[in-house]
């Protein structure tokens, strides 16, 4: 149900660019129309070979590319036919091409190419040998148990957020409330840091965190600024008033209440700087190329990403759902939090978020409760 409340008018909470990364996906493999064609360009692409060590490669097959001591300028201007009683390349376009009685490749302009059907096996074969050897070394296992972290973080985010919209059902007029209407949004954003953050995929996840959070400030500003029965047409009409609720900005938790904080000061402090430094990532940026520089000069290429990287992407993933769930809890009310902090939180000692800034705040203001007296 709260699937089919979605509308456009909550596009103004973010841009989702996810529709740019679509757009740059079928630019990277415009013209691939074979699947291991496009293994090869991934493949390629992800390992940077040497193109120069291709000329020392035996190509199999039946037709291996001669060599020729003919220039390559020559063999471009040099008349192209097929011979009699000899069979065309295997490549679609590709023709013979006879130049000084020798026999080489090329196409209808005379430009010499391959005439076997599996030219990049060896280079494929020597980047996955690469990737196996890497998983056994000791980066390989620091790597694996970042990831272990990885997901027990998730798992902690998902189980808190599922206990703060399961608490809320208990009041009367929770379905007319952006968090709890929406709070899909959050699961799919955290299921979707997770399976890319594995695939070290970071500066996507970081896209998605900036989502989560522009969303979180928002929905918590607008379900405090209205009255508690509003229906849920007036609140999304708030949202989408550009005046009130200004567009990819979190400007509005300057304005919200925080009662569980003895500092809100920091909240909404840390809530600018977290902000800022994602949105480095959403549009193209110097800090983001130079980053992308460095790892490339560590040979961090896609698939062989450092532990040291995995690790301070989690840490800025914790740090970011710790903001997270403070405006969450915020925005059900003291009354339920402090009852999901007692009855649900306490017996999971290993609860990850016992023990960060925002959330460990909160946990400490209701230590007045008999129940933890006890």
């Amino acid at each position: 149900m709260a699937r089919a409340q979605r509308s456009d008018e909550l596009q103004q909470v973010s841009n989702r660019p996810t529709g740019a990364d679509n757009h740059s996906t079928k630019r990277m493999t415009f013209g691939i129309r074979n699947l291991d064609h496009h293994r090869n360009h991934a493949l390629l692409y992800a390992g940077k070979p040497n193109s120069a060590l291709l000329a020392t490669i035996t190509p199999p097959g039946n037709h291996p590319t001669p060599k020729s001591d003919v220039p390559v300028e020559t063999v471009r201007r040099a008349k192209v036919g097929r011979t009699r009683g000899r069979p065309p390349c295997r490549l679609s376009g590709c023709q013979s091409v006879n130049v000084g009685g020798k026999r080489v490749a090329g196409n209808e302009f005379g430009d010499v190419g391959p005439t076997f059907d599996d030219s990049f096996r060896p280079v494929s074969e020597t980047l996955e040998q690469r990737m196996k050897e890497w998983q056994e070394t000791p980066d390989g296992e620091r790597y694996a148990a970042q990831q272990t972290t990885l997901d027990r973080i998730t798992q902690d985010f998902i189980l808190a957020v599922h206990a703060a919209t399961t608490a809320f059902t208990r009041y009367p007029e929770s379905n007319k409330w952006l968090f709890h209407r929406f709070i899909d949004d959050f699961l799919e954003s955290a299921i979707a840091v997770l399976t890319l953050g594995r695939q070290g995929v970071f500066n996507v996840c970081r896209r998605e965190l900036r989502y989560m959070l522009e969303a979180a400030v928002k929905h918590v500003f607008v379900d405090q600024a209205v009255a508690g029965a509003t229906p849920l047409e007036e609140r999304l009409a708030f949202l989408n008033d550009s005046r009130r609720v200004p567009r990819s900005s979190v400007d509005p938790v300057d304005h919200l209440t925080i009662r569980m904080l003895g500092d809100p000061a920091s909240l909404r402090a840390t809530v600018h700087s977290a902000f800022g430094n994602l949105s480095g990532y959403t549009h193209l940026s110097k800090r983001q190329l130079d980053e992308r520089l460095r790892r490339a000069e560590r040979g961090e290429y896609s698939g062989f990403e450092s532990p040291a990287t995995l690790e301070a992407f989690n840490r800025l993933l914790v740090q970011t759902y710790d903001v997270i769930l403070a405006l969450l809890f915020e925005g059900i009310g003291p009354a339920f939090t402090g009852d999901l902090f007692v009855g649900v939180f306490d017996d999971l000692p290993r609860w990850r978020f016992h023990k960060t800034k925002f959330v460990g705040a909160m946990s400490r203001f209701f230590d007045y409760k008999t129940e933890r007296g006890r």
